[in-house]
Order: C-alpha cells, then sequence, then structure tokens
C-alpha cells in the first residue's frame, strides 16, 4: 500500500537460509555444523512452498498450474528440482 500510494519505495529485509551445502547438490546436517532438525525447522518457514499453498489456498492457482511451472525450471537445474521436491519444498498439495 505504501508503494502503490506513492509513497516512495521502501527497503526490504529478508532472511535466507541454504537448504544444501555451499559446494554440491548434498545435505550438509552430516558435517556437523547444523542438525536434519534445523534443516526441516526451515524447510516449514520455505518461502516456495507458502507461495505455493496461499496460490493454491486462495484459489489463484491450480496443482496442475504448479507443476507446470515447475517444469519450466531449465534442464541444467533439474537435480535441483528433484532435490527440493525430495525434501517437499516443491510439494504444493
Amino acid at each position: 500500500e505504501h508503494i502503490k500510494s506513492g509513497n516512495g519505495p521502501v527497503f526490504l529485509e529478508f532472511l535466507t537460509y541454504r537448504f544444501r551445502e555451499h559446494c554440491g547438490p548434498n545435505e550438509d546436517a552430516s558435517l556437523g555444523y547444523r542438525t536434519k532438525e534445523e534443516i526441516l525447522e526451515w524447510t516449514k518457514k520455505d518461502p516456495i512452498k507458502r507461495l505455493g499453498k496461499k496460490l493454491l489456498d486462495d484459489k489463484i492457482s491450480t496443482n496442475d498450474e504448479l507443476e507446470k511451472f515447475i517444469q519450466t525450471v531449465p534442464v541444467s537445474e533439474a537435480s535441483n528440482r528433484l532435490y527440493l521436491r525430495n525434501l517437499g519444498i516443491i510439494c504444493f498439495v
């Protein structure tokens, strides 16, 4: 509303969380500096999953439409897509 009302830009700050190790496709809970429980707790807060749920709950999109969107991820990102789906991050229903 602030921006729509012509009151100018705003500064947004976001907390982020890395679900995988720094340099590979694997979980890093085995490295000992964070636990699987911590990772699972952050997956509950995942903005991609929350957005998908919001789009479905508000009947803005269907699960089929969201699944088609997921498929638009470039082939080079296919392993990331599979990893996210296996974690339940990309799972809208």
